[in-house]
């Protein structure tokens, strides 16, 4: 399995995701809040802010429907082989 997983990003925006991106992405969907997904990685809250920055996503809701969109695609490693 690869350590990046790609991930359908507005232009301009890095196509993959870190393993801990996607972690947070994923905590964040589930409706946890920074402090939360912080206390549950632990990580600082201000690290989780950081990542979502990052990610260029401006607001929760665009996140989850990226991510909902997304499931059930086969994802491919940075190698092109599925993951």
């Amino acid at each position: 399995m690869s350590t990046r997983q790609k991930c359908r990003r507005r232009p301009g925006a890095a196509a993959v995701l870190t393993p801990q991106e996607e972690q947070i992405a994923r905590l964040v969907a589930g409706h946890l809040t920074n402090r939360e997904i912080a206390a549950r990685l632990f990580l600082s809250a201000s690290t989780v802010e950081y990542h979502l920055r990052k990610l260029g996503v401006s607001s929760r809701t665009q996140l989850a429907r990226t991510l909902q969109h997304d499931k059930g695609h086969p994802r491919r490693g940075t190698d092109g082989s599925r993951t």
